[in-house]
């Protein structure tokens, strides 16, 4: 029998293979990229956030097509 990955299944694969945690609101600074600009500072929530040696955090988005 097999089993179908879900949307939610996938985080939960990614937090476990990057040894990440759960959802968690990240701050975006407001700026004036000519492609993506940012009006004025806001926050952004991912799928799995992974803190890393020296204070960086990896944000993982997991996207099921």
């Amino acid at each position: 029998m097999r089993i179908g990955v879900t949307g939610h299944n996938s985080e939960v694969i990614a937090r476990q293979r990057y040894s990440g945690e759960d959802e968690r609101s990240h701050p975006v600074p407001a700026n004036s990229d000519p492609d993506f600009p940012i009006a004025e500072p806001t926050t952004r929530k991912v799928d799995c956030s992974v803190d890393l040696p020296g204070g960086g955090t990896l944000a993982v988005e997991v996207k099921m097509y």
